[in-house]
């Protein structure tokens, strides 16, 4: 009989251990959440500047207070693909205090440059982000853009 009692407590452990492994292992998946750019003014969407957004979408790792995002952007024009457009730099405001803290990593990977950055709060508020922007090298400035959540 204890035996038996025994072999019921280790497998209530186990079962246990294994829910919370796989409770703490979900976080470390990127959720895709849907994002837009807003214009300077931090309200109108930006539907030109929106469409560069592969899929519309950003994606997300990490938890409140430190997520980190994952912003995929196309290197053409969805209206003329034969037009190529690079993306030299992203900067991020994290705090929203008008200061670029941080520029986010950057890679080319097939038709998209990826930007990576981390230490966005939550992902109610918009993040204020300045790109930098190259278009076939006839056309080259910075915009002063928004990251809205939706």
């Amino acid at each position: 009989m204890k035996q038996r009692t025994m072999f019921k407590k280790s497998a209530f452990t186990m079962t246990l251990t294994l829910a919370l492994a796989l409770v703490l292992a979900i976080p470390a998946f990127a959720a895709s959440y849907p994002v837009q750019f807003l214009g300077s003014d931090g309200v109108t969407p930006s539907t030109h500047a929106s469409s560069y957004i592969e899929g519309g979408a950003a994606d997300v790792t990490g938890s409140a207070g430190n997520y980190t995002v994952t912003l995929k952007l196309k290197n053409y024009e969805p209206s003329f693909p034969a037009l190529p457009i690079s993306y030299p730099s992203l900067k991020v405001d994290l705090n929203g205090d008008g200061t670029y803290e941080t520029t986010a990593n950057r890679s080319v990977s097939g038709s998209n440059t990826v930007f990576t950055f981390s230490g966005v709060n939550n992902l109610s508020d918009n993040v204020p982000v300045l790109l930098a922007v190259n278009v076939s090298g006839i056309h080259s400035t910075e915009y002063d853009l928004y990251i809205d959540w939706l």
